[in-house]
């Protein structure tokens, strides 16, 4: 499963399909609060640990504040219940205040947007290797 949160409709239409052709649903958000308010449902919990793996993809644009990184990773953690949790933040290039923020919350790959396009794909399909 790959949670995406984003409001870039551009951006999502080019995921959807690599994510599909993988064989992933893709679980769309539009803030953080849309996130954690969708997370029970796609991952609920006690049941079986289907999908064994999560990839959680955050456009930076869709956040208000970096300090709510923290906190959404924590969230995510916890709803995965055990299931490995893959992570990826990306944004402009320009702002990189934001992109050292995600490094610094725990993401496990930030990357500037135009890496996120050209990279998402090669990411998607590396060997699975939980992060913590």
């Amino acid at each position: 499963m790959v949670i995406y949160l984003t409001r870039d409709l551009m951006f999502s239409s080019r995921v959807r399909p690599l994510v599909e052709r993988r064989g992933l649903s893709l679980k769309m958000a539009s803030s953080i609060d849309d996130c954690l308010t969708k997370l029970p449902v796609w991952l609920p919990e006690g049941e079986a640990r289907t999908p064994s793996e999560v990839c959680l993809l955050v456009d930076l644009k869709a956040i208000a504040d970096p300090t709510e990184l923290s906190p959404l990773l924590e969230a995510i953690r916890t709803a995965c219940n055990g299931r490995a949790l893959r992570t990826l933040a990306y944004g402009p290039h320009v702002h990189e205040t934001w992109l050292t923020a995600a490094g610094d919350a725990g993401f496990g790959t930030v990357m500037t947007q135009g890496q996120f396009d050209r990279g998402f794909d090669q990411w998607l399909g590396e060997p699975r290797v939980a992060q913590q």
